[in-house]
């Protein structure tokens, strides 16, 4: 399994608390990730991610998977990357990623997974 960068983004800006938005990192989508190239997004071109989850987000990127959100937990909870559809699943499966603990609706069963980034402030 290939090592994800542990580049520092901003780490030290990731709260300790859920709910605070000032922090997040703007990246702007990929390419494969837009309507017109045959991904979801069609009315934006970019997402906010957090400090602690940028390098993950980006990697995965870089294997054309489909990301619809993400969390790192900021501590509190389990950090998790949700997924567009089946055939992005199936990647993260092969990276070796496991699907999350976090509850959720049926039609999103099978799309979320764990973050293999840790938010600093967890011990």
């Amino acid at each position: 399994m290939e090592k994800i960068s542990t580049k520092l983004i901003g780490y030290n800006d990731c709260p300790n608390e859920l709910g605070i938005y000032s922090s997040m990192i703007l990246l702007k989508f990929p390419d494969f990730m837009l309507k017109e190239n045959g991904g979801y997004y069609h009315s934006k071109n970019s997402c906010a991610v957090d400090p602690c989850l940028v390098d993950e987000i980006l990697y995965l990127w870089s294997h054309e998977i489909h990301t619809m959100g993400c969390c790192c937990g900021h501590g509190k909870i389990e950090g998790s990357i949700t997924v567009w559809r089946e055939e992005d699943a199936s990647k993260m499966i092969y990276l070796g990623y496991e699907y999350s603990n976090i509850e959720t609706n049926e039609m999103l069963k099978g799309l979320i997974f764990k973050a293999k980034s840790i938010h600093r402030g967890v011990k």
